[in-house]
């Protein structure tokens, strides 16, 4: 059993294993809920517009994952913030971290310009990469609607970033759930034409995702500019202003990030234009796929970050013992996850069905079922488990 215990800056108390699993945890688990409800969207899209059409569904593939993909990107170039807002968070320095906040609303904004710019680009050329052609009357107006929703993603992850970053998590948390439960009644209304809406189909379902990415960015401004317990973060982002400094490391670091997180996902979201030559089946299918991996992503996505979050306080405090301490939990917990998505299609017609399985044994991750890896696994869940009782 592991019982090393760690002396903090102060000498006068430790952090156990134990501890450093559980603080994991608790920040860790609102970010992958958090995370699981916009996959839950994802699937409530999918189901709702595959319901509606099949054609449309085949249109919001090709769109989704050029968009995800901006997205994804944008994101990874948002977590440059975490690094900055953790270490001035443990530090005690929160008029620094709102400083902070006020810069990377603008170069979240600055990145969103030169993503639009590209998918601008493309937008232009929809009809020369061999795309069907009965697909392109519904993907040029759902892909303008999801265009115009870039900036208010990059706005929401500059907030998220920093509320994760002070170990708040649960703040992100419950504005996504929520914009994911107003975009799902969004997505009633608007695609099948209730409470007075026209029938919009997939267009639609962009409706209700821009209007609910405008709402969340409402609402966690909001949160950010009246709450008591962001009283001294709301000091430093009015009072310090801009930062030549903070915004030139902001983008030193994002953008390593978002190149080698868009480059991975680009590996597989553009694929997208070679599926398109196969097909409106094809297109639809691979949308069923791409939701359910998403999933498993997720997972250690939100591990992930806290591990981030909590390395950042760390080393804010020269706490070198920590962080290594802090990395090592973090290793151990994403290294006894054990994810398999078990996927529910019966609504889809029957080639999709099909297709979308034989796609599914491709992306769906394993449970670790050989004798050699579960004897290999089993130290590391004692130890684990032993340490989380302390």
């Amino acid at each position: 059993m592991n019982t090393t215990k760690t002396k903090t800056n102060s000498g006068n108390s430790t952090i156990s294993m134990g501890q450093h699993y559980r603080t994991l945890l608790s920040i860790g688990i609102p970010i992958m809920i958090g995370q699981m409800g916009m996959i839950v969207l994802s699937f409530a899209d999918t189901m709702m517009v595959g319901h509606h059409s099949t054609t449309e569904l085949g249109a919001a593939s090709f769109v989704n994952n050029i968009m995800n993909l901006a997205i994804i990107t944008g994101t990874g170039f948002s977590y440059g913030l975490t690094p900055i807002v953790g270490a001035l968070f443990g530090r005690g320095e929160h008029a620094g971290a709102g400083q902070a906040l006020r810069c990377s609303l603008l170069t979240n904004t600055l990145a969103a310009v030169a993503m639009m710019a590209v998918l601008l680009v493309l937008f232009f050329n929809l009809g020369n990469i061999g795309q069907p052609a009965e697909l392109l009357g519904y993907m040029r107006p759902y892909y303008m609607v999801l265009f115009a929703s870039l900036p208010f993603v990059m706005l929401f992850n500059a907030f998220k970033q920093f509320t994760d970053s002070i170990t708040l998590t649960r703040t992100s948390m419950w504005i996504l759930l929520s914009g994911n439960l107003l975009n799902i009644l969004g997505n009633y209304i608007f695609i099948y034409g209730k409470c007075g809406s026209p029938e919009m189909g997939v267009i639609g379902a962009g409706v209700s995702t821009l209007l609910s990415r405008i709402i969340m960015v409402v609402v966690f401004a909001t949160v950010f500019l009246r709450a008591r317990r962001f009283a001294e973060y709301r000091e430093g982002f009015f009072r310090l202003g801009w930062s030549r400094d903070l915004l030139r490391r902001l983008g030193s670091l994002g953008t390593p990030i978002a190149l080698e997180m868009g480059m991975e996902t680009a590996s597989f979201s553009l694929s997208i234009i070679m599926v398109g030559w196969l097909g409106t089946i094809a297109l639809a299918s691979h949308q069923v796929m791409s939701t359910i991996s998403q999933f498993t992503f997720m997972v250690y996505y939100g591990l992930g970050a806290a591990v981030a979050v909590r390395t950042s306080y760390f080393h804010g405090q020269h706490d070198v013992q920590n962080v290594r301490h802090t990395v090592t939990a973090g290793l151990r917990l994403m290294v006894m996850l054990e994810v398999e998505p078990e996927p529910s299609l019966r609504r889809s017609p029957a080639r999709m069905v099909a297709a979308s399985f034989s796609l599914f044994q491709l992306v769906a991750l394993p449970r670790p079922t050989m004798q050699g890896t579960k004897a290999s696994l089993e130290p590391i869940w004692t130890e684990m488990t032993s340490a989380l009782r302390m």
